[in-house]
C-alpha cells in the first residue's frame, strides 16, 4: 500500500508537465493504479492487528497477575484456618480449658461436609466459640476485608471481599483429627469459580508423645477447698471463687495459685499437714487430686502443755514459752502453733537413774500423736499433756 502511494506522488508529478483536468487525472489514475476492495479489507486486518494483539497480551498479563494474587491470598487465608484449629488444640492443654470438661480436640468437630464450619477469629481472645456453623451453604461463610488495616476476618463486620473460606473436621481415631480448609473466590468479569483446598492431620500430641517417652499424658486433676466462711479463696488461672465455687478440674503438673482472702477482724490460714500452709497465697504443680481446708479465724484462746520436758511453744514464728516442763500463753486464734517436748530424760541418781522416753501427746490436736513435735493451727482454748514412759 505504502509502495502504491509513492506511484501516486510521481503520477502527479508527471502530470504536471502535462496539465490535465483533475477529475481526468484522477481518473487515468485509477485506470493506472487504483486501489482493489481487497487491498483495502486486508489493510484494516493488518491495522487491527496491530493494535488489537498487544492490546490483549497486556489484558491477559493483567489477569494472570490477578489471579496469581488471588492464589496466594487464598494460599495464606487456607493456612490461617489450620493455624486457627491447631491454636484450638493446644489451648485445650496450656490455658486450662480441660477445666470446663474439655477434651484435646474440643471446640473442632461438628464441621462436616453437610455441616461446614467458618471461622470467627474475633473470639481467639475472648474465649468464645473459634469455630462457627455455615450449613451446607458456602455463601455463609465469606471472608470479610478491613481496607484500614489490610487484614482479612470471618465473622466481623468488615467490607466484602471475593473469598469464602470452609472448615471440615473428620476423627480418624481418638489421638488424630483431619482438617480440610477450603477457601473459594470468583475470577474475572465472568466471575468463574476459582478454589484452593489444603489438608492436614492434627494429633493428641500429648497423649502420642508421652506414651511414646514412657510418661503420663496429662489428664485432670481435681482440687477442692472445704471449710471457706468469713472470706475468699480464688484462684489463678481461674477456676475456683470459693465459697460460691469451691472445685474445679486443671491439668496435671500445670501451675495453680490459691490466694485467701478474711474479711474483716478474721485470719486466714490454710490447714496443718497439707500442700498449703500459713496465711499466704499458695503455688503448687497438682500431680493428683487434691483437698485442702481453708480456716477463717476470729480472736484468741489459752494454750496450756504440761508434763512436758525442755517445751518449746511457737505461734507464726514467735517463741511462747522456752524450756520449761509446763506452759499457758494466749495465742491469737488462726496463728501456724507448735509444741515441742524433749523426746526423753532421766531422773534419780547412781544405780536410781530411770530414763524416760516421750510416749504420745494426750489432749489437743495432737492427741495420741507419738512424735514429740505437735504443729496445728491455733482455734480457741487448748489443753494437752505430754506423756512419758519408763525404758
Amino acid at each position: 500500500m505504502f509502495i502504491k502511494f509513492i506511484m501516486f506522488i510521481k503520477f502527479i508529478k508527471s502530470q504536471t508537465r502535462r496539465p490535465l483536468k483533475t477529475l481526468q487525472t484522477l481518473q487515468l489514475y485509477k485506470l493506472q493504479f487504483g486501489f482493489t476492495l481487497i487491498e483495502t479489507l486486508v489493510a484494516i486486518a493488518i491495522l487491527i492487528l496491530a493494535i488489537v494483539g498487544p492490546l490483549t497480551i497486556a489484558s491477559n498479563s493483567l489477569n494472570s497477575a490477578y489471579y496469581a494474587n488471588d492464589q496466594v491470598t487464598a494460599f495464606y487465608l487456607a493456612q490461617e484456618g489450620i493455624e486457627y484449629l491447631r491454636y484450638l488444640r493446644d489451648a485445650n492443654f496450656i490455658n486450662q480449658l480441660s477445666s470446663n470438661g474439655a477434651t484435646w480436640d474440643t471446640g473442632m468437630t461438628g464441621c462436616t461436609s453437610s455441616s461446614l464450619c467458618g471461622l470467627d477469629s474475633s473470639n481467639v481472645f475472648t474465649g468464645g466459640k473459634i469455630l462457627v456453623t455455615c450449613g451446607n451453604n458456602i455463601a455463609s461463610c465469606p471472608v470479610q476485608y478491613d481496607s484500614s488495616t489490610g487484614l482479612y476476618h470471618q465473622g466481623s463486620a468488615y467490607g466484602t471481599s471475593p473469598f469464602y473460606r470452609t472448615i471440615q473436621v473428620q476423627q480418624i481415631n481418638s489421638n488424630e483429627d483431619k482438617v480440610t480448609v477450603t477457601v473459594y473466590w470468583s475470577v474475572g468479569n465472568l466471575k468463574a469459580p476459582a478454589s484452593f483446598q489444603i489438608t492436614e492431620n492434627l494429633f493428641n500430641w500429648d497423649n502420642l508423645y508421652s506414651g511414646a517417652s514412657g510418661g503420663t499424658p496429662m489428664a485432670n486433676v481435681t482440687i477442692n477447698i472445704t471449710t471457706v466462711s468469713n472470706g475468699t479463696v480464688i484462684s489463678n488461672p481461674t477456676g475456683i471463687n470459693c465459697p460460691s465455687t469451691c472445685s474445679t478440674s486443671v491439668v496435671t503438673n500445670n501451675n495453680i495459685v490459691l490466694t485467701g482472702t478474711p474479711n474483716s477482724s478474721y485470719v486466714f490460714t490454710w490447714g496443718a499437714g497439707q500442700a498449703c500452709s500459713g496465711h499466704s497465697s499458695c503455688s503448687f504443680n497438682p500431680n493428683s487430686n487434691i483437698t485442702l481446708n481453708a480456716g477463717f479465724y476470729t480472736g484468741s484462746g489459752t494454750l496450756s502443755v504440761s508434763g512436758g520436758r525442755a517445751l518449746q511453744v511457737s505461734a507464726d514464728g514467735v517463741t511462747k514459752c522456752s524450756g520449761g516442763n509446763s506452759c499457758s500463753t494466749s495465742i491469737v486464734n488462726g496463728s501456724v502453733t507448735s509444741v515441742t517436748t524433749s523426746a526423753g530424760y532421766t531422773t534419780g541418781s547412781g544405780e536410781f537413774i530411770t530414763n524416760w522416753s516421750f510416749d504420745h501427746w494426750n489432749g489437743g490436736p495432737c492427741n495420741s500423736n507419738s512424735n514429740n513435735v505437735c504443729n496445728f493451727i491455733m482455734n480457741g482454748n487448748t489443753n494437752m499433756t505430754a506423756v512419758y514412759v519408763a525404758d
